[in-house]
């Protein structure tokens, strides 16, 4: 019997684990509203992140509750960083980027 408690206990303990994991997904799209293509959407400090597809579509899956910071960016354009907290469901999360000038060192050979 006191087996079959600590089971139960264990089981409803990895189910409550479990149960905290979220996704976030959302897309991305330049100021005009044109989806960006390889764009990088990024937990700050962790290994969780995602880059976009060919729609501007991204999904971070199974991802703990908790609070985050969100990096996304993209090669030409202006980096958005936003403070995320996961801790009662999935988010979806949209980002225009602003297109902002590279500007290049001569290179000499």
């Amino acid at each position: 019997m006191k087996r079959l408690s600590l089971l139960f206990l264990l089981l409803i303990f990895a189910r409550a684990i479990f149960a905290q994991m979220f996704n976030i997904e959302g897309k991305v799209t330049d100021e005009k509203g044109i989806p960006l293509l390889g764009a990088n959407v990024v937990l700050t400090g962790t290994n969780f992140g995602a880059a976009t597809d060919v729609r501007g579509y991204f999904k971070i899956e199974k991802v703990p509750a908790g609070k985050y910071r969100l990096k996304v960016s993209s090669i030409g354009y202006q980096k958005i960083v936003r403070a995320v907290e996961l801790k009662k469901r999935d988010m979806v999360l949209n980002f225009r980027l602003k297109r902002i000038s590279v500007n290049f060192d001569p290179v000499v050979v």
